[in-house]
């Protein structure tokens, strides 16, 4: 990768850690960025625009849209994202947003041109692909056999019973990577994968068809950013560096070149912060990845969670090789 030209870098994932990624490295006019966004989201507003309206999920696919708008995405959130239906029919609980992306790809029948016209709208840096076109659903298999149906029950399943792990992940009714996605994969510099909940929202983007082999003709560079924290009551994922890592590396053809960790320590109010979310904090063995080039920054904004401006610049001083 040569230092004197933009660098292309594909972020994968969903929700709220790609959008903290996106954020950051947008301020950056060398860095080109793409976004490849799991579809397999099945709670809350996509569980509606899944059944009532026929429709991909599209609530991640708005958020990195948002994340990447020259507007404030605070207020765009505000607007687009948090303000949700209080009604008595089926569309209680969904999202403005949700429903003008979803309406309008029914109306016109191409979900990727509804995409690109409100990326326009928004005047997004860079470009947003949906992971596939096919409606798929995410299962995993526990360490116990038990299977699990579904991004929402297993994001957040009933009957937690502690002690047990994902073993596998694989998406249902298998969707194709799309066309648009490959060939940014293809030709990408970096990779970029994380923050966020391992899968659900990482290894849930990496799953359909083709992407493995997308990865595997591409030169990227890969890098993992873990963050520090996972939901206790949240997906069965490993609570150490380590076993992220390698379970990561399953879906992927070649190993992690980088991975990256906040290695933050918690004040006494934050501690309190991170109990009152229910948020636990990641081990973070390094004596565990001999073989790995690991960074660890602290990159916390005050009052718990990820500043995007400070990792923004951590990602780009690797990215630009910079350190």
């Amino acid at each position: 990768m040569q230092n004197e030209r933009s660098s292309e870098v594909v972020v994968f994932g969903g929700a709220n850690g790609t959008s903290l990624v996106l954020l950051g490295l947008k301020e950056y006019q060398d860095i080109h960025l793409s976004a490849v966004v799991s579809m397999s989201d099945s709670g809350r507003s996509s569980r509606i625009v899944r059944e009532e309206l026929k429709q991909l999920p599209v609530a991640d696919i708005l958020r990195v849209l948002m994340a990447l708008s020259k507007y404030d995405f605070d207020l765009l959130k505000e607007i687009f994202y948090k303000k949700r239906f209080e009604t008595e029919d089926k569309l209680n609980g969904l999202n403005i947003g949700s429903l003008m992306i979803a309406l309008s790809a029914n109306y016109c029948g191409d979900l990727v041109s509804t995409i690109d016209a409100l990326g326009k709208i928004f005047e997004i840096h860079g470009k947003v692909f949906p992971a596939t076109l096919d409606m798929t659903d995410l299962n995993v298999e526990l360490s116990d056999g038990t299977q699990i149906h579904g991004e929402g029950e297993i994001d957040e399943p009933h009957n937690r019973k502690e002690g047990l792990l994902i073993q596998r992940a694989w998406l249902e009714r298998s969707g194709r990577l799309y066309d648009g996605a490959k060939k940014a994969i293809t030709s990408a510099d970096v990779i970029v994968i994380g923050p966020g909940d391992l899968y659900t929202s990482n290894i849930a983007s990496l799953l359909a068809d083709g992407t493995y082999e997308a990865i595997a003709q591409s030169h990227a560079k890969i890098l993992y950013f873990a963050g520090n924290k996972y939901s206790l009551s949240g997906e069965y994922a490993p609570q150490n560096l380590s076993a992220r890592v390698e379970a990561l590396e399953k879906y992927l053809p070649r190993k992690l070149d980088v991975v990256v960790y906040n290695d933050h320590i918690l004040s006494q109010d934050e501690q309190s912060h991170y109990e009152e979310k229910e948020w636990g904090v990641l081990s973070f063995d390094v004596e565990n990845l001999p073989s790995h080039r690991v960074f660890g920054f602290d990159v916390e904004k005050s009052g718990g969670g990820i500043d995007h401006h400070a990792l923004g610049k951590r990602l780009y001083d690797i990215i630009r090789e910079k350190i």
